[in-house]
Formats: C-alpha cells, structure tokens, sequence
C-alpha cells in the first residue's frame, strides 16, 4: 500500500535553508572577529600592540589602527620627540602594556643618535629596555626612504625583528611614481589600460601607500 507524502516535508526542507545559511554566515563572522572578543587588551592600557611611531608612521595612524584591527589585535600608540637618546626615558615614562608586540619607527631624518653611548650600544640598550618593559616581541620598522639609520641596523642585528615595506613602495623617495597594483589596490588606469597606484607624493606617502605600509606591519605582528 503506497503510503502519500507529507505535503509538509518539501516546506520544511526550503524553511531549513535560510536558516543553515545564517547560521554559517554568523560561524564565519565569528570567527574571524573571534580575536578581538576574546582576549584582547584594553587599548588604553593593555594593548596587544604598542606603536612607538613619528613621522610618516604616525601620519598613518589611522590606516596602520584599521588594519590592526581587522585582523583582531588593540592598539595603542606613543609619538615619540625623535631622537634615540630621547627614547630610553620615554619608554620608562609610559603607562601602556602591550601583551603581543612593540612597534618602533623613527623618522630617520630627525632620529640620529646625540648621546654619549656609541650606536650598537644604544640599540642593544634600546631593545634590553623593550623587551624587560613589556616582555612582548619588538619590530622596528624601515625602508620607507633612502636615508639609512644605524641604529635600526643595530636593532636587527640584536634581534629585534624587522619590517622592511620597501618592496611595495617603488623607487625610494620618488613622488607620483606609477606602482603596479596589488589585490587590495583602488587601481588607477594609465593610457595603455595597465592599473597602477601612486604611493608617495609631494607631501609623502598618500593612502595607497599608508596602505601598503599598515599591512607590512600587520604581517610582522602576526
């Protein structure tokens, strides 16, 4: 004997989809702001990253924030006076804590070293400081120009990790130079149909290349 179907079974079936798809969409959500929910410090005194930045870093504060958190992490930052010398004391000075990584950037046009202590002396002190401070990983950020700074070579080469976006910012110095586009890229279009961005202009590095910058540091913290 031929039992009928439900006529009921087909509407639950097509009720259950919608609610199957919001359910992965909220799991995925989830997941990918789990970090920032979860664990996460305080900005105003625990951070899980510290910026010690000036110069063309903290004229990108708000982008190098962002893109911290979207991938989860707080943030707090610290403006430095500019030289190293003048570091050691400011470090001490701060009532900040962070639990996952330091990130140091002096303008290496103003950050030269005027105090008694030879340069690898001074990053070696430098680093000893950071690491006792705050006990968190330290990455010192260069690359954004052509001027070299000693102490940062010191840095590396007593451990501290460096970020070196160089490579996504074209000739060193250059203003309005034409860079090919990455994914993240709003392209602009030159005449032949190729997209490009322009990462540095007379006024030094533009979005794109504030951009660029925050997802380096980004990749160092993780």
């Amino acid at each position: 004997m031929d039992v009928p179907l439900s006529p009921s079974l087909p509407v639950a079936k097509s009720r259950r989809g919608p609610f199957l798809l919001v359910v992965a969409i909220f799991a995925v959500v989830l997941y990918w702001w789990w970090p920032g929910l979860a664990g996460a410090g305080d900005p105003d005194t625990d951070p899980d990253v510290l910026v010690i930045a000036n110069g063309a870093i903290a004229d990108a504060r708000e982008v190098v924030s962002r893109r911290l958190r979207e991938e989860g992490f707080t943030v707090g930052w610290n403006t430095p006076r500019g030289a190293w010398c003048d570091l050691r004391s400011e470090i001490d000075a701060l009532n900040l804590n962070p639990s996952k990584a330091v990130v140091i950037f002096l303008d290496p046009l103003t950050s030269a070293s005027n105090c008694d202590l030879g340069d690898e002396l001074l990053a070696q002190r430098i680093l000893y400081q950071l690491q006792v401070r705050f006990g968190a990983r330290v990455l010192v950020v260069t690359g954004l120009d052509a001027q070299t700074d000693p102490v940062v070579n010191h840095l590396e080469r007593s451990g501290a990790t460096v970020v070196n976006p160089s490579s996504l910012l074209g000739e060193s110095g250059l203003s309005n130079e034409h860079v090919g586009c990455l994914w993240w890229d709003d392209c602009l279009t030159d005449a032949s149909g190729v997209g490009y961005v322009i990462v540095r202009d007379e006024n030094g590095l533009t979005m794109a290349g504030q951009q660029r910058v925050a997802r380096a540091i980004v990749a160092g913290v993780q």
